[in-house]
């Protein structure tokens, strides 16, 4: 495995075997998924890492993508180089997990209260290993809002292995999600 360093959003891209596992976003510069909702409506600010297609919301495998949505989630890659894995028909099987990190108003201090929204495919406890393995399950983790002029806003450590541990770290990446409802 070789490891390699650069640019402003922290990359840091592992090899193993034929693959290239990469996230990125630092501490001080998270990559960030933002959503302003209209008044009467919910607000939604998600991180996905797809491993199978889903075209009916634009979900690729291989992809970190984000939505900010209302109603339905559309999720988009943040840029053509947002591959969380290269090639994207990977032939391994990874590890994933997503810890609070640090964020700002109204923040989540864990993933079991209202401030945060476990999107199904999530692991139940967050911070738990779940697998990503080429068309099984997209990992999601997002923040809902749901009150007038209120904000949820976080930051998310992601971290990828070749093992359920820390050990096999392969990609660390830090994600911020804000979600905002207007005033009448």
């Amino acid at each position: 495995m070789s490891v390699s360093a650069s640019g402003d959003y922290g990359v840091v891209a592992a090899t193993t075997g034929r693959e290239t596992i990469t996230l990125h976003g630092t501490l001080g510069t998270p990559i960030v998924a933002s959503h302003t909702a209209p008044f009467g409506f919910d607000s939604h600010a998600v991180w996905l890492f797809g491993v199978a297609p889903f075209p009916s919301q634009s979900i690729e495998r291989g992809q970190t993508q984000r939505a900010t949505y209302t109603f339905v989630a559309n999720f988009t890659s943040v840029n053509t180089e947002d591959a969380w894995v290269i090639p994207n028909d990977f032939a391994g099987s990874y590890w994933i997990r997503a810890q609070h990190d640090t964020g700002g108003v109204n923040e989540f201090p864990n993933f079991n209260n209202s401030t945060i929204t476990k999107v199904i495919g999530s692991a139940d406890n967050p911070a738990d290993w779940v697998t990503l393995t080429n068309g099984g399950t997209d990992r999601h983790w997002g923040w809902e809002e749901t009150q007038v002029f209120n904000t949820r806003e976080g930051i998310i450590k992601v971290e990828i292995s070749t093992t359920q541990s820390e050990a096999g770290i392969v990609a660390t990446g830090f994600y911020r999600g804000v979600a905002f409802v207007q005033t009448p």
